[in-house]
């Protein structure tokens, strides 16, 4: 039975032994592991965060755009260490990174959105 009251819900997810009460947030994942140009999402959305897997990565362009055009969102260069990186930003048209040309290397990217 679904909740009626937002003070249901938080009963619900209250650890009431501490008086903690947990919020979870939920994304999707996809990986960039090719130098091909990726849509991870048509639409409005959130980008929460970009891992970068390995120590030799292509710089990536990240576009609010279901192309490899548009919106810049920001740039992850070459020289980027592994991490995760936080966005925390909201995109309009979709979400779309491109590996810039001229590198041999594969991206080893996991981005996580919704």
């Amino acid at each position: 039975m679904a909740a009626k009251y937002i003070s249901d819900v938080i009963q619900q997810v209250a650890d009431t032994s501490v008086g903690v009460v947990k919020i979870e947030q939920r994304f999707s994942y996809q990986a960039l592991v090719s130098l091909v140009t990726l849509t991870v999402k048509s639409g409005a959305g959130f980008l929460h965060a970009i891992t970068v897997g390995g120590y030799s990565c292509p710089t990536i362009v990240i576009y609010d755009a279901t192309a490899a055009s548009g919106t810049l969102i920001g740039t992850l260069v070459a020289s980027v260490p592994p991490g995760t990186y936080t966005f925390n930003t909201s995109f309009g048209t979709g979400l779309t990174l491109r590996p810039l040309p001229g590198t041999a290397v594969l991206p080893s990217l996991t981005i996580s959105y919704r």
